[in-house]
């Protein structure tokens, strides 16, 4: 895993001066739409989409015998818009999971084997496989968590396919979701943090 290149997988994804390598398709209608506006229309593609990535889940869960997958539910615009000027400098085309699915794999091996049946049969669509986030030498998400994402062109949408290592999964469905989101929600950056400063002009008995 840790010797395999992903496809236009910046290993960044979402952190501050990230190029984010994929993105929604430009269209000439988004020139004087507001980013809201442009976040309903991308909505209403991700639903005429949903029923290809429905398909796309299928056979490859036939082809490697999973018994369970989730498919949506579509990213609200708010959701979206959020996201946006969060990640991406209020941006909505740099999102990319408004059409979204899950599929769960045992191990490794499964999942490497899932990503030779995508490209196998679905090359011409992969506009991006990021495995940078399972890989060793790279960070985890923020709590911990890690997956792979592969990003679909389907009928010119970006859709998400989120794979997942089932125990990881399980720890996610626990309280590790929970930690995760908290941590996310209340993101403080550290890396400038100076203890000595904090703790200046306490007294001996309170230290």
């Amino acid at each position: 895993l840790n010797s395999l290149v992903g496809i236009a997988d910046s290993g960044m994804d979402g952190y501050a001066n990230e190029h984010k390598r994929i993105s929604q398709k430009v269209k000439r209608e988004y020139g004087d739409t507001n980013p809201h506006r442009i976040c309903h229309i991308l909505v209403r593609e991700a639903q005429h989409s949903l029923e290809g990535l429905k398909e796309i889940c299928a056979y490859i869960g036939d082809k490697l015998g999973m018994q369970t997958m989730a498919v949506g539910p579509i990213k609200k615009p708010s959701q979206a818009l959020l996201k946006s000027e969060k990640k991406y400098g209020g941006d909505p085309l740099l999102v990319t999971d408004y059409c979204r699915a899950s599929l769960f794999v045992k191990d490794v091996a499964s999942l490497l084997a899932l990503i030779e049946i995508v490209l196998s049969k679905y090359a011409n669509i992969v506009r991006r496989i990021k495995l940078s986030k399972l890989k060793c030498d790279h960070s985890a998400l923020t709590g911990g968590y890690r997956d792979c994402k592969i990003n679909l062109d389907i009928d010119g949408h970006i859709c998400e396919l989120q794979v997942h290592l089932i125990s990881m999964w399980l720890i996610k469905e626990g309280k590790g979701y929970t930690h995760y989101k908290d941590c996310r929600d209340h993101n403080v950056d550290v890396s400038s943090f100076d203890i000595s400063k904090t703790l200046t002009g306490l007294e001996r008995e309170v230290l």
